[in-house]
């Protein structure tokens, strides 16, 4: 197995930045001493997770549980991937606990699980599980199994806690959604539950890196960790045996990180454009966000010193380019951290209104269509409430043409103050959404498969061989005819093609275009796509795609506003995109439920996945 962490190249005696796969997995756990821990992968599925839930497949006693609880069962037919996403079924999580709980690596004297993450579908699965548990082994404590996603105020302090081995904390199992997918550090981890399908080849590997950390003494003095369980309820392990890798998504942003960045974006275009208000109206709406991070957070914490730094007098005012880097690499991730809870409205007018002041400095093309949205918004509030009807003098004033068309920096700040906290009232198309099933049949026991399973293990490879064959490509992409027409998103003769194979192997002999169909297949078997998603689709290409779904749906809100600008960045960044990567992170940041919570109007998300399937498809 290639399985390398990022910026180990160090730690592996590589090169930096180029890969030699001198440390294949078996390698770095072979090592002595080791570098990595191994994995022992368990298969164990049910009836329901691998063919869905269909009411002519089950058996009587499961037709009658199912005809107690729903009012038309005959209708009750479900796939495989619609039970991801749509059924909850008591007995089949109830079973996924089961396995762990009894299967599961425990501490050195056996009485109590080891320190266990399960990676949870969204918010409301994590929940169930998080009930369930707590249903079904009651003798554990409310705190040894806890739900950790971005719905946990306490997430941060949870992390902590969960970390701790010194026996000061009963947190021993944390059921997340994204949250602890990447990134977190707990040597004592031992089981990892798949309790959702992955769709995202580099995101998988990752979620298993959870768990390849070194634990000395973890079982007591010379004992190390070994070894660590996975858990796999899904078969994510066949599924990329065969699909081999995927693109890698980008770290998604929160509303107050997003905020955070236009207002610096607001700053930079008044000094560009010479205006001044504009200038004083950014770095004092900056200076408030910096002030209001919470101090207590682990986070903030660690760039406190920083922070003091930028709000000493004058230090923000003066907005030089040194400041602007700083608070935009080190001070707006920490955005995210801020209690917004019950402001998400607010926050998101006052997205729209900082984005449309900066369009309308730039006389940029894109003013006409978020002043259509900001009209759109105010229009949708009900004038019957007392709390907007004391504004309607305001509310008339900015949808007047002459406001619309004379509107200052200033004036678009008025408005944005004196609206922004009634903006929770606005009234949105009310659609009729397919709410979850949420069931209690029993499975079949008999149906239960579970095996040690042997993956193939060729999963994450460096993210450097990207960056390897990303960095030859656009060398030649001036001079490529080839290359600009898969950009573009044109066409490409085979001829062409393979002038362009030989242009690569000219430039790196050990770099073959026809070995890219292997680590970024496509179903259509096209070399043009793949290369499509290493070098990228141009941007005015990819909003001619969408041009069409936004003008069918002029009424889209900001949430949704914000979910098609990191679609057709994602797309932008990496050529296509699978659809079922819409139910997963970076698009469950926006709403746990990801496609399906953003856009609750079915064929809105019908068109959107017909766009995308549009986009997957080779020039023609």
């Amino acid at each position: 197995m290639k399985f390398v962490f990022r910026n180990t190249y160090r730690l592996f005696e590589c090169e930096n930045e180029d890969p030699t796969f001198n440390y294949p997995y078996e390698e770095a756990i072979g090592h002595e001493p080791p570098y990595l821990c191994p994995f022992k992968a368990i298969k164990h599925t049910t009836k329901f997770l691998r063919e869905g839930i269909k009411y002519k497949n089950l058996t009587p006693e499961q037709r009658e549980q199912l005809e107690d609880q729903v009012d038309d069962s005959e209708s009750i037919d479900y796939d495989r991937e619609q039970v991801s996403r749509r059924v909850f079924n008591e007995d089949t999580d109830r079973a996924i606990l089961r396995n762990v709980m009894e299967n599961g690596l425990r501490n050195a004297d056996g009485t109590r699980l080891g320190k266990t993450i399960i990676f949870a579908r969204n918010h409301t699965h994590a929940q169930l599980l998080v009930d369930l548990f707590n249903k079904h082994y009651p003798q554990y404590g409310g705190d040894f199994c806890l739900l950790i996603d971005t719905y946990e105020p306490r997430a941060e302090q949870l992390i902590d806690d969960f970390k701790s081995n010194d026996g000061s904390k009963n947190l021993t199992i944390a059921v997340s959604v994204d949250m602890l997918d990447t990134g977190i550090d707990v040597p004592a981890l031992v089981n990892l539950v798949f309790a959702k399908p992955v769709k995202s080849y580099t995101k998988f590997w990752q979620m298993i890196g959870r768990g390849t950390r070194l634990c000395p003494n973890l079982f007591g003095p010379g004992k190390d960790k070994s070894e660590f369980y996975i858990f796999d309820h899904w078969g994510n392990f066949e599924y990329f045996d065969e699909l081999q890798e995927e693109a890698e998504p980008s770290q998604s942003k929160s509303l107050t990180q997003l905020l955070f960045e236009a207002r610096l974006a607001l700053g930079e275009t008044a000094i560009q454009k010479q205006d001044i208000s504009a200038l004083r109206l950014a770095t004092n709406l900056i200076g408030a966000d910096v002030s209001a991070l919470p101090a207590d957070s682990l986070s903030v914490k660690e760039k406190w010193r920083e922070i003091q730094g930028l709000l000493k007098d004058g230090i923000i005012d003066g907005f030089a380019p040194a400041t602007v880097a700083m608070l935009r690499r080190e001070i707006a991730p920490l955005m995210l951290w801020r209690d917004v809870r019950g402001r998400e409205a607010a926050l998101e007018f006052d997205y729209l209104v900082v984005r449309l002041q900066a369009a309308r400095l730039t006389k940029s093309s894109t003013a006409a269509d978020l002043l259509d949205t900001f009209e759109t918004q105010i229009s949708q509030l009900p004038i019957n409430l007392k709390q907007v009807a004391e504004k309607l003098p305001i509310i008339d004033r900015a949808k007047g043409s002459e406001f619309q068309s004379t509107a200052t920096t200033g004036d678009l700040e008025e408005v944005r103050v004196a609206l922004r906290g009634i903006m929770q009232f606005c009234q949105r198309d009310q659609v009729i959404r397919a709410e979850p099933l949420f069931l209690n049949v029993a499975e079949e026991q008999a149906e239960y498969h579970t095996a040690v399973h042997a993956p193939k293990l060729e999963g994450l490879k460096l993210a450097a061989y990207r960056n390897r064959v990303e960095s030859v490509l656009r060398d030649l992409l001036e001079s490529s005819e080839a290359l600009k027409k898969i950009r573009a998103g044109e066409p490409v003769p085979p001829a062409d093609l393979d002038a362009l194979v030989t242009e690569v192997l000219v430039s790196d002999p050990d770099l073959n275009l026809e070995e890219l169909l292997v680590h970024f297949p496509n179903k259509s078997r096209s070399l043009a796509l793949a290369i499509r998603q290493v070098i990228g689709l141009d941007a005015a290409r990819v909003d001619q795609h969408f041009r069409a779904f936004v003008q069918k749906y002029p009424g889209l809100n900001a949430n949704q506003i914000r979910f098609l600008e990191l679609l057709k960045g994602y797309v932008a960044r990496y050529g296509l995109i699978e659809p079922a990567t819409l139910w997963e992170s970076p698009f469950t940041t926006l709403h746990a439920e990801g496609v399906d919570g953003v856009f609750t109007d079915s064929t809105q998300i019908d068109d959107l996945l017909g766009l995308l399937a549009d986009i997957n498809q080779p020039a023609a």
